[in-house]
This record gives structure tokens, C-alpha cells and sequence, in this order.
């Protein structure tokens, strides 16, 4: 759980860049639909900072049984996914 996390963490688009969205994006969809809340939580943050690429997965996440999760979507779709990431 503690690596996925991590991993989910690291795939922010200032570590990936935007030379490594096509490869990054997939995993982060599927890690935003792991079992565990904290990494779907992690995927969900990291998601947002890729801009509108990954709001379909963070709309999506705003329907998750955990309370956390949709909260980390609220907080991701409310910050806009811009179409400029942070």
C-alpha cells in the first residue's frame, strides 16, 4: 500500500513533465482505482496536477465509498483542473 501511495504521490506533473503524460496518465487512472483509499487519494491529487487530462477519473472519484477520497475530489475538481497544471 505505502509503495503504490508513493508512487500515485510521484506521478505529479512536476516530477513526470509533460514528456511523460502518456505514459503517466494510464497508471494514475488505475491507481485511482485501487483498493486502498490512500492511494486512490494520492491518485486523485496527482491526476489534478496533469490539468483537464485526468478530470474524468477525478469526476468519477467524487462517487467513491470513501469519504476521504471524495473529499480529495471535491478539493481537485473545485481547484478547476485547469487546462495550465500547476
Amino acid at each position: 500500500v505505502q509503495l503504490r501511495a508513493q508512487v500515485a504521490s510521484g506521478l505529479r506533473r512536476a516530477a513526470a513533465g509533460d514528456s511523460l503524460a502518456r505514459e503517466v496518465l494510464p497508471a494514475l487512472e488505475l491507481l485511482a482505482r485501487d483498493p486502498h483509499p490512500h492511494v486512490r487519494i494520492n491518485a486523485v491529487r496527482s491526476l489534478a496536477s496533469h490539468g483537464t487530462a485526468g478530470r474524468d477519473a477525478i469526476l468519477r472519484a467524487l462517487s467513491d465509498a470513501d469519504v476521504n477520497v471524495r473529499v480529495a475530489a471535491a478539493q481537485s475538481a473545485a481547484r478547476g483542473v485547469r487546462d495550465s497544471a500547476e
